[in-house]
């Protein structure tokens, strides 16, 4: 994402600070920020007391995510609360962000309009995509402004309430450990699915071992230490390959973009938590899902089984489902099929697959070559972005990364990009990154 030369966020203070008092926001943007940040602290958490189970049924709040939407609209209201207005930030945007922005907003709602499987989810998904946009936009232009000095708070909200996270879950699913009945794979405590905690671990990962990078005392140092461990265990425990080759990646990102720092005492903390964290995760282990066990059990040819969707091949069945997803691409090429339609339309959902665990390919299905191409575009420009910030200013850039690095990566095999939580959490963090590169820009 792109902002005009000369529009830096110290002259947006100044400027700000020289309204009439008519003109003051309702809200004190550091209040504003403090509550921002209790948001995304306890999103997580909340979601998951709201979703727990004994006995696993469909819940809309969970299907929808609605907590954690709710926490962007939240945030959202904040942010405008406090002095962010959506049409001052449209037209910092540069040409290029508005051109790209604008094709792929046309796509979305032609989509959504000729959607056929299932219409009503389409305008919901739409709305969804929607609320993304505006979160984004809104933290992105006050983490440029007023929120800036509290994007460090930001990370370590979302990093600690992940943490939070998985203590509560692991404690409720400790509860259950005499319950022959209960659903181990399903959980439900913000999850449909076991695996779906690679979510959570990933960002409290991420963000922890990004934070481990650039701790400037002991007492930094620790905590990190305790919150990548943590996140770790948690990955392990979702015994997903997705979430393990994610960890694998937000950790190289971490290491690789260190610089001239200790790699190597990088490392060897990382590969100390990584070993803590591959233990922790077989002392409960009640289901054969669970765990580093399951994660490795795949890459064992005599565990797979014909008659389980999940162990009939290596893949777990993503290669067909993948063959038959591009397939349906070709059938509406240019602006696809329209956002959750996937498991109304293509006989490997089994009527159950919301996503065909594969980012790009969601994507091509829901917006076609020319929404994908649209979102490519922001990609490549995002990624510039992300390269002039590496090289200025890596104290919140790292962590920032590294967990996007990690949900990105799982994404390629998962629904990190279906899901509203792990979006959340991709947004914010890119936010925290393009505004430092926006500020070595305008200081340049």
């Amino acid at each position: 994402m792109d902002v005009n030369e000369g529009k830096s966020g110290v002259t947006a203070s100044a400027a700000a600070l020289s309204k009439p008092a008519s003109d003051a926001p309702a809200l004190s943007p550091h209040l504003a920020a403090k509550l921002a940040c209790l948001a995304l602290l306890l999103a997580a958490p909340v979601f998951a007391l709201t979703t727990w189970q004994v006995d696993y049924t469909f819940l809309a709040i969970r299907h929808l995510s609605a907590p954690i939407v709710a926490v962007q609209i939240i945030i959202i209201g904040l942010g405008m609360s406090s002095g962010s207005e959506p049409l001052k930030i449209w037209r910092s945007l540069s040409g290029p962000v508005k051109a790209a922005f604008s094709v792929f907003a046309l796509v979305a709602f032609t989509a959504t309009f000729l959607a056929d499987a299932a219409p009503s989810f389409a305008i919901i998904g739409l709305l969804g995509t929607g609320i993304h946009l505006l979160f984004l936009a809104v933290c992105y232009e006050r983490f440029g402004n007023e929120w800036y000095q509290m994007r460090g708070a930001a990370l370590w909200s979302l990093a600690i309430g992940a943490v939070l996270y998985f203590v509560l879950v692991y404690g409720l699913a400790l509860s259950q450990h005499n319950n022959q009945s209960f659903s181990w794979t399903r959980l439900s405590a913000g999850v449909s699915n076991v695996r779906q905690l690679g979510f959570y671990g990933l960002t409290a990962a991420g963000i922890g071992a990004g934070l481990l990078a650039m701790s400037r005392s002991h007492r930094e140092t620790v905590v990190a230490f305790i919150v990548a461990t943590l996140g770790m265990w948690c990955v392990f425990t979702s015994g997903g390959r997705a979430a393990a080759g994610g960890l694998l990646a937000a950790l190289i990102v971490a290491v690789v973009f260190l610089k001239n720092r200790s790699q190597l005492a990088l490392s060897a903390k990382l590969a100390l938590s990584m070993s803590v964290a591959a233990f922790a995760s077989l002392i409960f282990v009640p289901d054969p899902r669970w765990g580093i066990g399951a994660v490795l059990a795949k890459f064992d040819p005599s565990n797979q089984n014909p008659n389980d969707p999940e162990r009939a091949d290596f893949s777990s069945g993503r290669i067909d489902m993948w063959i038959e997803t591009f397939q349906a691409v070709l059938e509406k090429p240019f602006v696809g099929h329209g956002q959750s339609q996937f498991r109304h339309s293509l006989d490997s959902s089994l009527g159950f697959w919301n996503h065909p665990h594969n980012s790009v390919l969601q994507a091509l299905f829901d917006w076609g070559f020319i929404g994908t191409a649209a979102l490519a575009v922001l990609a490549v420009l995002a990624l510039k972005r992300t390269m002039t910030a590496l090289k200025t200013d890596l104290t919140f850039t790292l962590p920032a990364l590294s967990a996007v690095a990690g949900l990105l990566a799982m994404s390629l095999l998962e629904g990190s990009l279906y899901h509203v939580y792990p979006t959340m959490v991709i947004l914010t963090c890119l936010a925290v990154i393009l505004t430092s590169a926006s500020r070595a820009i305008c200081h340049d």
